[in-house]
């Protein structure tokens, strides 16, 4: 395969990918809007929920965050990304830039590509 074909897999996985964890992400807030709007809308009111629906809305962010980060670099693996000279995945926002040099932003090593 050549390494344009090569570019254009790998940019459409990644905006597959990008497709895939803002969908999520909505729906986790999606789910947060819809049980915060009931409470509201309830008598029953308590600290603990309130403290529950905060927690539950920043630990959506922080899974969203992570889940980006674990992916990326696992479309980076995916396409052979990974440095043999130091063994690091570039970054999620180094990764189109590696693959369109074949070289890693660390150490300047070609990839197997």
């Amino acid at each position: 395969m050549d390494k344009n074909a090569n570019l254009k897999n790998f940019k459409m996985d990644l905006k597959k990918f990008d497709r895939n964890i803002t969908l999520r992400l909505f729906i986790l807030l999606g789910l947060c809007l819809i049980i915060s709007y009931i409470y509201e809308r309830s008598s029953f009111k308590s600290n603990t929920i309130d403290l529950a629906l905060i927690l539950y809305l920043v630990l959506s962010v922080i899974y969203s965050i992570i889940a980006t980060i674990r992916g990326k670099k696992n479309i980076c693996i995916k396409y052979n990304l990974k440095c043999p000279q130091c063994g690091k995945v570039p970054k999620a926002f180094f990764a189109v830039s590696a693959m369109r040099s074949g070289k890693c932003p660390g150490c300047g090593d070609r990839f197997g590509t």
